[in-house]
């Protein structure tokens, strides 16, 4: 039964961002993009949003691109797998509402997850895809195979 019980937490787990969330700190805040930083136990992360012109749609409408990293910035690809991943998740979910709460025009955000099994692995972006599902209720979803595109 221990076991079960366990299993059913992990699986309550992904997708809820209801993990402890690491502090954060402002980097840089412009009109354009904006860096967040955060640490884990074993890593320095960075939170690269980039706020860009949504020509797919009438009006003032912005795309928000999302992209983290380890090392400052240096490894944006690189698979940490530290046993951090609901915590680092919880963060960026919680920066990426803070940011659509204060910027009323953004529709559409997209990321890309790191792969290391090749082009086909999608793990990340699955990943990903149960957080934002969860958290966003988006209108549509565009997935190339490569970057996830949603509209709010």
């Amino acid at each position: 039964m221990k076991h079960i019980k366990l299993f059913e937490d992990f699986l309550n787990e992904i997708g809820d961002g209801g993990a402890a969330k690491y502090k954060t700190l402002i980097k840089i805040k412009e009109n354009t993009h904006e860096i967040h930083t955060f640490k884990t136990e074993t890593q320095d992360y960075q939170v690269y949003f980039e706020f860009q012109e949504d020509w797919t749609r009438e009006g003032e409408s912005l795309e928000m691109l999302i992209e983290f990293s380890v090392n400052g910035g240096k490894d944006s690809h690189i698979v940490t797998n530290k046993g951090e991943m609901y915590r680092v998740m919880a963060t960026i979910v919680d920066l990426s509402k803070k940011i659509l709460k204060r910027r009323k025009n953004i529709h559409v955000i997209s990321f890309t997850g790191s792969k290391n099994k090749g082009t086909n692995d999608r793990r990340r972006n699955n990943l990903y895809m149960a957080y934002m599902k969860k958290h966003l209720k988006p209108k549509n979803i565009e997935d190339d195979g490569n970057t996830i595109r949603i509209e709010l």
